[in-house]
């Protein structure tokens, strides 16, 4: 497999166990990067959560994404989110399938 200078990531799931764990290990292997030991950089581009809209907005602005997507929210906690997130986002049981063409045009280079 060839070596690329930069890698676009999408974690679905990453405010459950598994994708707070691949976050930390993008933010790890990043951190090698900079002091010159790994030769990738990790950019995440989207991020799909369930219901901890909390850390997937700390998520995201940690992580400078701007294509979320929500699953399983009710309206209200959808409309207290939108206060404070700015970037691209959808709710409900379609979120993936709604921000699937935002998401390939990152991964592509061309978002």
């Amino acid at each position: 497999m060839a070596s690329r200078e930069v890698c676009r990531l999408i974690v679905l799931g990453s405010t459950g166990s598994i994708g707070t764990q691949t976050l930390e290990v993008v933010e790890h292997l990043n951190g090698l990067r900079a002091r010159g030991t790994w030769p990738t950089r990790y950019e995440v581009v989207g991020l799909a959560g369930g219901k901890n809209q909390q850390l997937l907005g700390e998520q995201a602005a940690k992580f400078g994404v701007r294509d979320l997507a929500l699953g399983g929210m009710r309206s209200d906690v959808v409309m207290e989110f939108s206060r404070h997130f700015h970037g691209r986002w959808r709710a409900g049981i379609d979120t993936l399938r709604s921000i699937w063409p935002h998401i390939t045009k990152e991964l592509q280079g061309k978002g």
